[in-house]
């Protein structure tokens, strides 16, 4: 009897971790570490997807990492297609504490505005952060982007040195509801390709003019 015992507490822990890890709400296509489990996963519905795009710039990596650590893109015209999917338009971003575990404010045409925290900061070849959005952040009308079906996580800029220049590419961590998958997946990785490709060709021009 105490040899049973024993094997039907070793089966009840075993079943136990089991649950626990079958009950992991979010599924990511790449671990997302600066998110803590809680994060992450506060809602059991949220699915996990990755987006990046890159774009060669003819500047030195230091007048680029000064570009992508403190933004300044309120000069450039605001595209029709934000107006029309209501994408906020983004001003600028102001570095509040450098390293890691420092904070950075973007601010946004709605004014509202993004608390990040800096998860990685190896000037001038990597930075890295959480978005934090504020309570009401909204886009395409409808999107609460800090407790909506669609939130953004994380985010990250690489820098690689090449003979032609230095290829910059922005790396975005985000999440749907998994209810609205079918409905909302490619609209909403659309949109985020349009607004990556619209704020790395900002930071291009704004490098490759302080570059001169």
């Amino acid at each position: 009897m105490q040899v049973d015992s024993r094997f039907q507490r070793h089966r009840m822990k075993k079943l136990g971790a089991t649950l626990t890890r079958g009950a992991t709400p979010c599924i990511a296509t790449r671990p997302t570490t600066a998110l803590s489990a809680n994060q992450r996963c506060s809602n059991v519905m949220q699915v996990e997807r990755h987006l990046e795009s890159s774009i060669r710039i003819s500047a030195d990596p230091a007048a680029i990492w000064e570009q992508i650590t403190n933004v300044r893109i309120e000069q450039f015209s605001e595209p029709w297609y934000f107006r029309f999917l209501d994408i906020p338009k983004p001003l600028s971003a102001e570095v509040q504490s450098e390293g890691v575990g420092g904070s950075r404010i973007a601010y946004f045409k709605n004014k509202k505005r993004f608390i990040q925290k800096i998860t990685a900061w190896d000037r001038p070849s990597h930075y890295a952060f959480t978005f934090n959005p504020e309570e009401g952040f909204r886009v395409g009308y409808v999107f609460d982007l800090a407790n909506g079906v669609f939130r953004i996580l994380t985010g990250s800029y690489r820098l690689v040195q090449a003979s032609n220049g230095v290829t910059l590419t922005l790396d975005t961590t985000y999440s749907i509801r998994r209810s609205a998958m079918t409905l909302l997946a490619v609209p909403i990785r659309l949109v985020l390709i349009v607004f990556q490709k619209y704020l790395l060709s900002s930071i291009k021009k704004n490098s490759e003019l302080s570059n001169k």
